[in-house]
């Protein structure tokens, strides 16, 4: 393994490593965050499209916490493939 350095922006500190050791340490992963849909000019989210957003991210956090891949949790939860395929997060 390569030295790590840090680095201070702003009052808060960063590590920096190269590329190839963060993978190793993250095994890879990384999670595809869905996006907020875009806000109306009074600031506002449509809300049936951010309740979407705002569920998958909460799956997602709660998939990755105990380390589940989708394809396990599908298993698990005991999904139809054909629901899969619908485009479950």
């Amino acid at each position: 393994m390569s030295t790590i350095q840090t680095l201070n922006i702003g009052g808060k500190k960063f590590v920096l490593m190269p590329q190839s050791e963060y993978r190793r340490l993250t095994k890879g992963k990384a999670l595809a965050i869905p996006r907020m849909p875009q806000q109306a000019a009074d600031g506002t989210y449509p809300a049936a499209e951010a309740m979407r957003v705002m569920m998958a991210r909460k799956i997602l956090a709660a998939r990755d916490a105990v380390g589940l891949s989708q394809a396990e949790l599908a298993r698990k939860a005991k999904i139809n493939k054909a629901l899969d395929d619908a485009g479950a997060p």
